[in-house]
């Protein structure tokens, strides 16, 4: 893939790639914003969530990065770990909020 692009076409990409990580950083603080308010959080249950998912990111960034695993194998371990988180964010909510 090295040879296909231009340096200025690598260039120009890295930049996108970097923008495309601020707005993804944006919505999901704003997501975050909407949760406390529609859903009434307390400032620990949102200190959890925000924990939860910062977590959630990293587990999810190892495994694309990791080489030693397979797309078979990778796809079975971002749905584990996404069940896991569902199953924390169930117990870091009160019944009421995570119904909403």
């Amino acid at each position: 893939m090295e040879n296909i692009f231009t340096k200025e076409q690598k260039e120009k990409m890295a930049i996108m790639k970097e923008s495309r990580e601020k707005m993804e950083k944006v919505k999901t603080e704003t997501r975050m914003k909407m949760m406390k308010v529609n859903l009434g959080l307390t400032a620990e249950q949102s200190a959890r969530l925000e924990k939860h998912h910062s977590t959630m990111q990293e587990k999810m960034k190892a495994l694309r990065e990791d080489k030693n695993l397979n797309d078979e194998q990778k796809k079975k371990r971002q749905k584990n770990c996404i069940k896991n988180n569902r199953k924390n964010l169930r117990l870091s909510l009160q019944k009421s909020s995570y119904r909403k």
